[in-house]
């Protein structure tokens, strides 16, 4: 677990704040770095076991720059949008309002199959319960990602939680590519996505986004892809498609092509 000494941490946050305005047209005076310092030690803390692997760390605090800045960069450009929230902005709740109801509707259908199946619960409810919770999802945002991809994150385990305590006697249906039991793909998901998509997207909503992508596909640039997710090489999906090797090389790239449209597109 990363050091957060008091004091090492704030001279850390003030180096970041500095380095984020002087990426800006703003021309901070030094009690606003000073603010923006304090308000990012404190959000970093929250978000301390949220830090992705792999990032170089200060050595003193256990905090890397790039994550700290990470932060930063969210919360200039999602601030706007949080701040009509909060204000209770027409526009911004509408648009908030459409992601809720769509997101539980792809959710239900995902976890469920098809309608809920808790008493009398409608997927209209689920809708309620979900802005019902909005508040607290905003109080815990992270500012380490969109916040649309966090609500959606948000979403996902709220319409989860629901069918773990509907009693359900249906096996939960996953949106899976190959009706299997395991809806991950994270190989795929690496190997298709940078680290900007990655920031801008939750890996639930990665994963999901990419199944019903994945539906899209001709039905042989599917398989191919298939073939991947199962560990096959190219001869061995050469052999079970009954197609060259060289077929299968080039409906990977297709797909992977059509894929990244599709993922960029959303």
């Amino acid at each position: 677990m990363p050091d957060t000494s008091q004091v090492s941490l704030f001279v850390q946050c003030i180096h970041r704040a500095h380095a984020f305005f002087s990426r800006t047209d703003y021309k901070p005076i030094p009690s606003h770095v000073e603010i923006t310092a304090i308000w990012l030690m404190q959000q970093a803390r929250k978000n301390q076991n949220r830090i992705p692997d792999g990032l170089v760390t200060n050595s003193q605090t256990g905090f890397p720059d790039d994550y700290l800045d990470a932060i930063l960069e969210t919360a200039s450009s999602e601030g706007p949008y949080l701040a009509a929230l909060l204000e209770r902005d027409e526009e911004a709740w509408d648009k908030m309002a459409d992601l809720i109801s769509n997101r539980v509707h792809s959710y239900v259908w995902r976890y469920f199959g098809s309608t809920p199946s808790r008493g009398d619960m409608t997927e209209e409810d689920i809708v309620q319960e979900c802005n019902v919770d909005f508040g607290t999802w905003i109080a815990a945002y992270p500012y380490d990602c969109k916040l649309e991809a966090w609500i959606t994150q948000c979403i996902s385990y709220k319409v989860l939680g629901i069918r773990g305590s509907a009693d359900c006697k249906r096996a939960m249906r996953q949106v899976s590519i190959d009706a299997s039991d395991d809806p991950d793909g994270s190989s795929l998901v690496e190997s298709l996505t940078d680290d900007g998509a990655m920031r801008a997207f939750s890996q639930v909503e990665l994963r999901m986004m990419l199944h019903l992508a994945l539906r899209r596909l001709p039905p042989l640039q599917r398989q191919a892809i298939i073939s991947i997710l199962k560990g096959e090489n190219v001869e061995e999906c050469s052999r079970r498609l009954g197609k060259s090797a060289n077929s299968i090389y080039k409906l990977r790239e297709r797909a992977r092509k059509s894929l990244r449209q599709y993922l960029e597109s959303q």
